[in-house]
């Protein structure tokens, strides 16, 4: 028996023995493919080495013929009358005794043939040693000069030329030689080649730019060319590293050989005697073989796995049916449900399918009633609710030592709004998430819902070490990531030795939920921490508050406001701390504007709905401040019968500056025109509607810097700016100093403070 992607085979089942003649079929199939494949590869082996060897036949055919006609060229000239009539002057006089008019014809004879590209000539010469002058394509010139300051090379100085001769070849190839011209002062590889007679009375001398040659005449691309003379020494190579190879011991009669994963092929010339080696390395050679070979073998590779696959899943195709048939019939045992491309199969299985519907569907009834009683049993101990009938062991996940994990969520209502997701379904999901994600690290554990905003996790264990910290801190990153539609307070318990310590815990749990900050993010508390009860105007400053109320100076009332809340930050006041100070102040505010029957804009319950969608102490102070300048211009308007067209211009600025306002915004207000508002505004007061914006926009973005953390860009789009540099500029004009040096100085003196 083996196991397979959770199934127990038998050796003998019918499904093993479909897929083991399933698969003797296809190892007979691959081995024919693979037989194939392999004379197919040595075929196609023998054909690439049979073209190289072609190719080397052709470069060297192709150079014989060229040495050959060379050779012509050479001893056509070498027994050219005139070189001999200059040879016999040269003997018998001295220079003023040249015939120059037969020279001329002479140098331009060689100008010709150098000027040939079939021969890649870089020079053409008649060297008479006996009066050591050469004649070439430029003119007549000194054997000294020649090759001590035109030809300058190693190997072939001119004690070179000048030795006897004393072979009885009368046409030569020399090895290629590195020649420096000291004039120009460049560097050429020749190769040279010489035809003369024994005598040696002179001789003619090619020189035969090795780089032009070869790139004519080399065969296959990324080989290596070299030539040999009979006794294997180099005459010329196509590249430095081709004569770093070690060459195969060569019997003259093969035509290839390979050695160190590479080929030689050898051909030898008839007209120079010299051997042809063309060097490719194995893998260069067989390269479009390699690809294509790899390229059998994947598809090879995935025809075969194909056909695994296919004979797996169609021998289970025929086996599972029948194993759920058998299965149908074991007691206790349900069979999975399956669609089998076999109707008589699935004919079978319809009809035992409904024969456990009954049983599936009373069975989910009752895990979902032991669902209930477990959440309501766990409930009951946490909140102390007395039940006839005691909860039985059997409901509770575990016993023993636990720590409780409460989650208060607090909801953006308008965020999720926009997203159409009511609370009661995101705790919901948020409830499944974390219960599957405390469960890996805690599998006895157990996650309810307590309150629509509140989720708790009774995890059984006796430390609260790194597991816990990790399952906890990992689902912050998450909540974090979700932060613009919810924010989530975790409170950790202490270690609980018993379960009838629940309601102890849950105490506990739910005190240190209060020590919450005014934070948008996640927070994590751990320990509970000792708070002052509650953060209130003292009487002085209730006093004072109010009664700017009713003076209608709403400036200053948002000034006490403001430092109000800066002391709470200041000394780490809670959410529920600042929540509560807002609460009071609104329901106080509006029972002052409804003791002075002042006009009242909606309810209280509409500005503490606006209160739980705030979250920092920034906004809570929005929020207060665009109250209280509310509810002051409404006092204001109900105290005076005729409102001041200045004052209202002035109001309306202190609390819409953040907006896009304008003079014809105000105007259309006023019910006047904008050119004579902006004219009475100047009389009254001196200054233009313009700079009353600014000043009002200018001291709010000192506050802003002052107390809030807020970027540049972010005041300046606060203040009604519609971009930075705009802000900026402004800042700088009226205070004279831009507003990021304008923070600094403030930090710095509350430093140095």
């Amino acid at each position: 028996m083996f196991r397979f992607s959770g199934l127990n085979f038998k050796v003998n089942s019918l499904f093993m023995k479909l897929l083991i003649n399933f698969l003797i079929i296809i190892i007979l199939l691959a081995s024919y493919n693979l037989w194939s494949l392999y004379l197919y590869s040595r075929n196609v082996e023998r054909e690439i080495i049979s073209h190289n060897l072609s190719l080397v036949k052709n470069t060297s055919e192709t150079l014989e013929n060229q040495f050959g006609s060379l050779k012509g060229l050479m001893f056509n000239l070498y027994h050219d009358s005139n070189v001999r009539a200059l040879y016999r002057q040269s003997i018998s006089g001295g220079m003023q005794d040249y015939d120059y008019i037969m020279m001329t014809n002479l140098v331009n004879q060689l100008r010709n043939d150098v000027a040939n590209p079939y021969y890649h000539l870089e020079n053409l010469m008649i060297y008479y040693p006996g009066s050591s002058f050469l004649v070439e394509k430029e003119g007549i010139v000194s054997e000294e000069r020649m090759f001590n300051r035109y030809y300058i090379s190693d190997h072939y100085p001119l004690a070179f030329w000048n030795e006897p001769w004393e072979k009885d070849e009368s046409f030569n190839i020399f090895p290629v030689g590195s020649f420096r011209n000291e004039l120009v002062q460049s560097n050429k590889k020749l190769l040279p080649v010489t035809a003369q007679t024994k005598k040696r009375d002179y001789q003619i001398i090619a020189f035969i730019e090795v780089d032009k040659l070869l790139k004519a005449y080399l065969g296959t691309p990324k080989s290596e060319l070299l030539l040999l003379d009979p006794d294997g020494d180099i005459i010329m190579a196509s590249s430095e590293s081709a004569r770093k190879h070690t060459l195969p011991e060569w019997d003259g009669n093969k035509k290839w050989l390979l050695q160190d994963h590479t080929y030689y092929f050898f051909e030898k010339g008839e007209e120079s005697g010299a051997t042809y080696v063309s060097i490719i390395p194995y893998q260069t050679l067989n390269s479009t073989l390699q690809q294509l070979n790899w390229m059998t073998v994947l598809l090879f590779a995935v025809t075969l796995l194909i056909g695994i696959a296919a004979s797996f899943f169609f021998s289970r195709s025929i086996h599972r049916p029948v194993r759920e048939i058998i299965a149908g019939f074991t007691q206790g045992k349900e069979p999975a449900a399956y669609h089998s491309n076999i109707s008589e199969f699935n004919l079978i299985h319809h009809r035992m399918d409904g024969l456990f519907q009954e049983r599936n569907q009373m069975n989910q009834k009752l895990i979902s009633n032991k669902s209930l009683l477990t959440n309501y049993g766990y409930m009951a101990r946490f909140k102390k609710i007395y039940t006839d009938v005691p909860l039985s062991r059997e409901f509770m996940v575990g016993d023993g030592t636990f720590i409780l994990v409460l989650y208060r969520l607090h909801y953006r209502q308008s965020a999720m709004d926009q997203m159409l997701l009511k609370p009661e379904k995101a705790a919901a999901r948020i409830r499944e998430f974390i219960q599957l994600h405390i469960r890996q690290s805690f599998p006895v554990s157990h996650t309810l819902q307590m309150e629509n905003n509140q989720i708790l996790s009774i995890v059984y264990t006796d430390k609260r070490d790194e597991p816990l910290r990790y399952s906890v801190e990992a689902l912050k990153q998450t909540f974090d990531y979700d932060r613009n539609f919810y924010l989530v307070t975790v409170a950790v318990s202490s270690v609980f030795k018993q379960s009838s310590d629940f309601d102890k815990a849950y105490e506990q749990t739910l005190m240190m939920i209060r020590q919450a900050r005014p934070v948008e993010e996640t927070q994590i508390i751990w320990d509970l921490e000792q708070t002052d009860s509650h953060y209130m105007f003292t009487a002085e400053q209730e006093h004072e508050f109010y009664v700017n109320v009713q003076a209608g100076n709403d400036a200053h009332c948002n000034h006490l406001v403001a430092r109000m809340l800066e002391s709470m930050d200041k000394h780490q006041a809670t959410s529920e701390q600042l929540s509560r100070f807002a609460e009071t102040l609104i329901v106080k505010t509006w029972k002052t504007m409804e003791l002075l029957k002042a006009p009242c804009e909606g309810s209280p319950a509409d500005i503490l709905a606006q209160l739980q969608e705030c979250i920092t102490t920034e906004q809570y102070k929005r929020v207060l401040s665009q109250f209280i300048s509310r509810s002051v211009r409404t006092i204001k308007v109900k105290r005076e019968e005729q409102y001041d067209i200045i004052e209202f211009v002035m109001n309306f600025l202190e609390n819409h500056y953040e907006e896009d306002i304008s003079l014809d915004l105000l105007s259309e207000k006023l019910n006047m025109s904008s050119t004579y508002l902006s004219g009475y505004i100047k009389e009254k007061t001196g200054h233009n509607f313009t700079e009353h914006l600014n000043r009002v926009r200018i001291r709010a973005a000192k506050e802003l810097l002052s107390n809030s953390d807020l970027t540049i860009k972010e005041i300046g789009e606060r203040l009604g700016y519609r971009n930075s540099t705009s802000f900026i500029r402004m800042f700088k004009k009226w205070t004279g100093s831009p507003p990021g040096d304008y923070r600094k100085t403030l930090l710095f003196e509350k430093e140095n403070s």
